[in-house]
């Protein structure tokens, strides 16, 4: 699982196995879906650390049937939110 942002406003993307691409946001209480990532997967690489609630990557992983080499970022908020695969 990928993740981004503080213990108060964060981000988490990805799962698996089984894999996932849901991506949630967390307000400091409550988790809500806001997008999916275009390819379900789970073990890569993130913005951890230098990403936030509003920006962030998730780079590579573990996908079905194998490892993935693409790159997704997320940008937007609860209410508007666009993850873009490069």
């Amino acid at each position: 699982m990928g993740g981004s942002g503080t213990s108060t406003s964060g981000l988490i993307f990805g799962k698996g196995p089984p894999f996932t691409g849901a991506t949630e946001i967390w307000n400091g209480s409550t988790w809500t879906e806001i997008a999916d990532l275009a390819t379900a997967r789970g073990s890569g690489g993130s913005s951890r650390t230098a990403g936030t609630s509003s920006a962030a990557l998730f780079f590579n992983g573990e996908a079905a049937p194998g490892a993935t080499v693409l790159t997704e970022a997320f940008s937007g908020s609860e209410v508007n939110s666009t993850i873009t695969v490069g």
